[in-house]
């Protein structure tokens, strides 16, 4: 947890402190990849890092890490899912991959990991199919991350509406003596 802890932290300040030689060649890698993005890996990995801490040694920490890496390259393939245009063809794949690449160094799109899932869902299911599997894909990703069952999920949102009625029946006793 410590070790996982202070890579992020690094992570995070590679993303947003410029520098010199490799620092500069490693901060482009990283943003060439996730582009804007990029600020996930540092923070889903201080999560991991805490969550680990928290619970029991005996839980998977790789198993973490690649739901980590999934639930980013998902959200990366959503945020080009959504700002591309509805249709784009597989011949175009590798010139479109370059391009990600440098916009994401640029920090003006989603990076490479946005294309590897992106254009081909876009190819395949068209502009609207693509949003749809990839938002329900991110959601199934992030609750095995979390370790959120759809029960805990569910009451978490009907928490609020339940108060409210309680309210409401507060208010609604009649006072006529």
């Amino acid at each position: 947890a410590i070790l996982t802890f202070a890579f992020s932290v690094f992570l995070l300040c590679l993303i947003f402190i410029p520098g010199e030689n490799i620092w500069n060649i490693s901060q482009n890698l990283i943003l060439g990849l996730f582009g804007y993005t990029a600020i996930l890996l540092p923070l889903l990995l201080i999560y991991i890092s805490i969550k680990t801490a928290m619970d029991k040694p005996d839980q998977n920490i790789t198993l973490k890490m690649w739901l980590s890496v999934i639930s980013i390259i998902l959200f990366c393939s959503a945020v080009y899912i959504f700002t591309s245009g509805s249709s784009i063809s597989f011949s175009k794949f590798f010139g479109e991959i370059s391009d990600l690449y440098k916009s994401g160094v640029n920090k003006t799109s989603g990076g490479v990991f946005s294309g590897l899932l992106g254009i081909p869902f876009v190819a395949l299911f068209g502009g609207s199919g693509a949003k749809v599997i990839v938002l329900i894909s991110l959601f199934i990703s992030l609750m095995f991350l979390t370790g959120t069952n759809l029960m805990s999920f569910l009451n978490h949102f009907l928490k609020p509406m339940n108060k409210m009625k309680e309210k409401k029946n507060r208010n609604d006793v009649n006072y006529n003596w």
